[in-house]
């Protein structure tokens, strides 16, 4: 018995292309994201920097630019310099609720409760 054997040779190539994103390039990345997120539709495309701007602070303790710290811990991974922003950005909302509490918690000793009968 004769057989044919047709093998595609593009199968023992490598199919991968690689990908690379600059800083500023993953700095748009998230500012659109949050833009889209927090449905900031007033703000124009050439306008994206100014959510940058107000997100990252300058810098931290470190003394590097905020954003640089984060592309530094994630290597530049698109995927996970979106999930740390999203942690920071849960973190962040978290300690707001935290705050908020403690104010409601306050305002309501104020009006509610008297100290030594006054």
């Amino acid at each position: 018995m004769d057989y044919l054997f047709l093998i595609k040779t593009n199968k023992f190539r490598s199919e991968t292309e690689t990908i690379t994103w600059s800083d500023f390039e993953l700095k748009r990345l998230i500012a659109i994201g949050i833009k889209i997120l927090a449905n900031l539709t007033h703000i124009e495309q050439h306008e994206i920097h100014k959510i940058s701007e107000t997100l990252f602070e300058n810098k931290i303790e470190s003394k590097k630019d905020s954003f640089t710290y984060i592309v530094a811990r994630t290597l530049k991974r698109p995927r996970e310099v979106i999930q740390f922003c999203n942690l920071a950005l849960t973190i962040a909302l978290h300690k707001i609720e935290m705050l908020l509490e403690l104010h409601r918690k306050i305002f309501y000793l104020q009006n509610h409760v008297t100290l030594f009968g006054n």
